[in-house]
């Protein structure tokens, strides 16, 4: 080898020696990868990285240099979260061992989950574990109103201790823990030899069994008194305790009994006994959404949890099922039934909403049922009934119309003692049919009354000195009734709530806010409300209040002259009223759903729209026609009515002209909406009536016009 060729030799090796040094050059060779280690409050941790055994410099997982492998401890500012609620962490103590935090006064509820947070909000920490009113998961076992948390960081990690505080407040002190007394009242199960006070965290004072009150006292099988004067639970049950005054209420919600005792145990401490029926065990009760349960037998302690659950009606999204408890999900009023034999539940929605909404869904199922149709009506009536006496207390004390429903259901009831000629004039076909006007005035105006008292309550009312259904109706067939002259008495009393003031629109556009939409939504005297929308037109134009220049023959117009002239219409009759034209008097003499009867040798009765098709002894047509009164203490027939086409095309087309007259007044509300509203009538009218309209001509051009 040349001695040029050894100089370069020298210098390239020189060179590579000093890339080992200062980096550039190095050819790394990398040991085995330093897995990452958290941080926590006691230890720095570190990245994943590569160390080079030449140069000793440190790489990430991609190789790539790093200044540093050092994880910073975790900081100590820490926030506590009760739900969505933060609240600071007071640093204690700090050392090389542990890390002490604590917070005073906090208010939580069983069910609230806690956690931790750094500082900057950024981290959940889950690390730590449960002690004391606290579970593995963060969450509160048992309400307490204040507690207080200790936090501990040691080299196993976090633990957080929930220190009970004492309840602000009455408390029932049951082996000396503390449940609160929500309403001075608690539903516990309690374990012989269990110690029993009332406490009073805010006074002192106790109560135990020197308070007992003196109703109390014979049930000395379940307790007796302590050393100390509590309570000493002698048997095992569920037991409601309450404080009335000073005097303690103490008894047992079950008293063992031979057979099965079932009770429904709610948010893990209200036990409420199931009413057997049959083989089957029921309760009815009112449930917020949330609330959790399941099925106790409180003779063996056996629970019956949600696995059992076999049947929801109204819907799989009334529940939630966990291996223990049902958790609802919609709040209302729920039937849950439990059949030993078979070892399963169902769970019923019976209304939606709270006790006040379905207190008043009951009541609308009352008011929706026509007065002076019982006879009809009686297994409607019988059925409805029934479901109230089985309504919770919550319910039945908020109902409007227990009244009526104890009218309807006597009058329903009186039918079975009747005997004799017993004519049935209502059928499927025509489902609102009374003897006279004055059955139907009567039945009508109890309605209006009971929709009022449901809808707008009775604060008007009693104004006019109307305390009830019987005032009511006296006021609105008394022409002078409330002082006033002209039966403008019922007008001031009762004219807001009789319809909607809505010119030129149908009866279609009515809603419950006045008794008319209520009874058409509700398919309630659906004959009569077209009638009397025809009546009040003739009367207003006949008696010469209404014209062209005058919206008046529209009973939408307003609702005050309406509720007086239809309260007109049940005083007068064809032979006192004051209009006397044929339309009018046609009106007084064939009233919608008021049949009248000729006598012998069968009663023929004839009814406004419909065709008698004869008597039969049952209630479907399908024996004889009777032709002859049958011989029996007690013979019962049923009319049979057909449509009669002509005169029913007559009312309707009539009905389309009111609304086409009234929408050719000089200060009529015509727009597109309204003129489509009678156009609309005018369309669903059988071709045979649209012959007999006799605007149809002017109503066309005005739906040209405002198409």
């Amino acid at each position: 080898m040349g001695k040029m060729m050894r100089c370069l030799l020298i210098l390239l090796l020189v060179t590579m020696l000093a890339g080992c040094q200062n980096g550039p050059v190095c050819i790394h060779r990398y040991g085995p990868l330093q897995e990452a280690v958290s941080p926590d409050f006691l230890h720095e941790g570190q990245v994943a990285h590569y160390v080079c055994q030449q140069c000793g410099g440190s790489f990430d997982t991609e190789k790539s240099p790093l200044d540093s492998v050092t994880l910073p401890r975790l900081s100590c500012e820490l926030q506590l979260w009760i739900q969505d609620t933060a609240f600071p962490l007071k640093l204690e103590a700090a050392s090389d061992r542990s890390i002490l935090w604590s917070a005073q006064g906090l208010s939580v509820a069983a069910g609230d989950r806690i956690t931790v947070r750094d500082g900057s909000d950024s981290q959940i920490l889950y690390s730590f574990t449960g002690k004391g009113n606290l579970d593995s998961q963060g969450v509160i076992r048992e309400s307490r109103v204040q507690v207080s948390v200790t936090l501990q960081a040691t080299a196993q990690g976090l633990a957080l201790e929930v220190a009970e505080g004492k309840y602000p407040g009455l408390v029932a002190l049951i082996d000396g823990q503390e449940f609160p007394m929500a309403d001075r009242k608690i539903l516990c199960e309690l374990q012989p030899g269990s110690l029993v006070w009332i406490v009073d965290n805010l006074s002192g004072l106790r109560y135990g069994y020197e308070s007992l009150a003196e109703t109390q006292r014979w049930n000395r099988f379940d307790y007796e008194p302590g050393d100390d004067g509590e309570f000493l639970v002698k048997r095992q049950g569920e037991y409601c305790l309450e404080l009335d005054g000073e005097q303690v209420y103490f008894s047992g919600c079950f008293a063992p009994a031979e057979g099965q005792n079932f009770s429904v145990v709610v948010n893990g401490k209200h036990y409420y006994a199931m009413e057997k029926n049959g083989e089957e065990y029921r309760w009815l009760q009112y449930l917020e959404q949330g609330s959790r349960f399941y099925l106790r037998q409180t003779d063996t302690g056996r629970n019956i949890t949600a696995t059992h659950l076999t049947r929801v009606m109204g819907g799989s999204d009334l529940l939630t099922q966990e291996e223990r408890e049902v958790t609802i999900l919609k709040g209302g009023t729920y039937q849950i039934s439990y059949t030993p034999a078979s070892d399963t539940f169902s769970l019923t929605l019976v209304y939606e909403g709270t006790l006040k909404n379905a207190a008043f869904q009951f009541d609308k199922r009352i008011a929706q049922i026509p007065s002076g149709l019982e006879q009809y009506r009686e297994e409607e009536i019988r059925t409805l009934y029934e479901e109230y006496l089985a309504l919770p207390e919550q319910i039945k004390s908020r109902l409007a119309l227990v009244e009526k429903l104890e009218t309807l259901r006597q009058n329903a009831a009186s039918w079975q003692d009747t005997t004799g000629l017993i004519l049935y004039l209502n059928t499927p076909e025509t489902d609102q049919v009374y003897l006279s006007r004055q059955e139907l005035f009567t039945g009508f105006y109890t309605d209006f009354y009971y929709y009022i008292r449901l809808y707008h309550g009775t604060e008007n009312l009693r104004q006019w000195d109307v305390k009830n259904v019987d005032d009511f109706l006296v006021l609105a067939q008394s022409y002078y009734g409330a002082g006033m002259k002209n039966l403008y008495g019922i007008g001031f009393a009762a004219g807001d709530y009789f319809l909607e003031s809505r010119r030129n629109y149908p009866l279609e556009c009515q809603s419950d806010d006045g008794f008319f939409g209520f009874c058409y939504e509700n398919g309630m005297y659906e004959e009569l409300l077209p009638f009397l929308i025809r009546f009040f037109a003739y009367w207003r134009i006949d008696e010469g209040y209404a014209n062209r220049t005058n919206p008046g023959a529209d009973i939408f117009a307003e609702a005050w002259a309406p509720t007086v002239d239809i309260a007109k219409f049940f005083y007068y009759d064809a032979y006192d009223s004051y209009v006397q034209t044929d339309r009018v008097l046609d009106c007084f003499n064939d009233t919608a759903g008021v049949v009248s009867l000729s006598t012998d040798p069968l009663p023929k009765p004839s009814l406004r729209g419909y065709r008698f098709a004869g008597w039969y002894e049952d209630p479907e047509f399908t024996g004889e026609l009777v032709t002859k009164l049958p011989q029996g203490e007690t013979v019962r027939l049923y009319a049979r009515w057909l449509p009669d086409e002509d005169r029913r095309d007559q009312d309707a087309a009539a009905l389309v002209d009111v609304y086409i007259y009234n929408l050719t007044t000089n200060v009529a509300s015509r727009n597109e909406k309204t003129v489509g509203y009678a156009k609309a009538a005018y369309d669903a009218l059988p071709e045979t009536a649209k012959e007999l309209v006799e605007g149809a001509d002017t109503l066309l051009n005005m739906a040209k016009q405002y198409q």
